[in-house]
């Protein structure tokens, strides 16, 4: 695994979004949801974690962008390993995560991602199951 320091202030930022709510805001415009890394509604933009990193800092339009782009984008923007970023931006599908406890990804809440990113920034490790509020038992 290549070793890479990565970049605290990107991720301190959609943090810092998280905890204030994930609101749709003029220098954020968009809301959260771990289900899309980006999709258009009625009232905006919403996108993961990975595609709030690339809206944040970027400034490319996600619309033509497809998931697998702009996780790369994050992971990029944010100097992550293809590991830590899997992790962080895709916890429901992998085994090491969340998908033995069958999390879905509509049960992650902003204030739970925020807590796994400062977690992440503090230790190097992006643990949902540390993070999580609630007792997570294997399925």
């Amino acid at each position: 695994m290549t070793n890479k320091t990565p970049n605290v202030s990107i991720l301190e930022e959609v943090a810092d979004w998280l905890e204030a709510g994930a609101k749709h805001t003029v220098d954020h415009p968009i809301n959260f949801d771990m289900q899309y890394f980006h999709r258009n509604t009625d009232c905006g933009s919403v996108a993961c974690i990975a595609g709030a990193i690339v809206q944040f800092n970027d400034n490319g339009d996600l619309n033509t962008l497809d998931s697998l782009s702009i996780m790369r984008k994050a992971r990029s923007v944010a100097n992550l390993t293809i590991e830590q970023s899997d992790f962080l931006f895709a916890p429901a599908d992998d085994p090491n995560q969340l998908e033995p406890y069958h999390i879905h990804y509509e049960n992650i809440d902003p204030q739970w991602a925020a807590r796994t990113i400062r977690h992440f920034i503090k230790t190097g490790v992006v643990d949902w199951v540390e993070t999580a509020e609630i007792e997570l038992e294997r399925v």
